[in-house]
């Protein structure tokens, strides 16, 4: 192998053992999420008929279909 294969192996091995670390130990870079309205989490959200339809509105409102992506103006 090439020097430039090893360092591909290198980057890859280092990279594996980082994930596994950090998936085992919990540590995470990224805090999860801590959001509820009227002391509704995610899922009961997603079910609750009413803010599904004020979300819709709002976003029908102020925002665009850009390609995939879903861009609202500036307020």
């Amino acid at each position: 192998m090439n020097k430039l294969a090893y360092g591909f192996l290198l980057v890859f091995c280092l990279g594996y053992i980082t994930n596994d670390f950090i998936g085992e130990s919990k540590l995470s870079t990224i805090a999860p999420a801590q959001a509820s309205i009227d002391q509704k989490h995610h899922d009961e959200l997603v079910r609750d008929y009413d803010f599904r339809i004020a979300v819709t509105n709002i976003v029908m409102q102020n925002c665009y279909l850009e390609h995939t992506q879903i861009k609202c103006n500036p307020h």
